[in-house]
């Protein structure tokens, strides 16, 4: 019964506008009412993810990385405020191998 509560309620609370950055997600600051939401979000109370279109080659290209049978693992990214770029560090499986493969056979 809580959880129904709980459903029927949701619209109101997005019609009603934010009382704290709570209700935005954690994603922007609640000012007069209104999610103010980070670059990275969208959406009324800051939970839409703001994606740009892009192609399915789009990515992380490693140069020695044979055709398509290298998988990374884990990756995160920095500000390199010198060339005002950023730079992704990633980990490579070793002997362009795959995540299912096992090069122990």
């Amino acid at each position: 019964m809580e959880l129904l509560l709980r459903l029927l309620t949701l619209p109101l609370l997005a019609v009603a506008g934010c009382t704290s950055d709570l209700a935005c997600s954690l994603n922007g600051r609640c000012k007069n009412g209104t999610c103010r939401c980070l670059a990275a979000w969208s959406g009324p109370d800051c939970g839409v993810l703001n994606l740009t279109p892009t192609t399915r080659t789009a990515g992380l290209h490693a140069p020695l990385s044979g055709a398509n049978a290298t998988s990374s693992w884990g990756g995160s990214v920095a500000f390199d405020a010198k060339s005002k770029r950023w730079q992704m560090f990633a980990a490579e499986m070793v002997n362009s191998c795959g995540i299912g493969c096992d090069r122990r056979r």
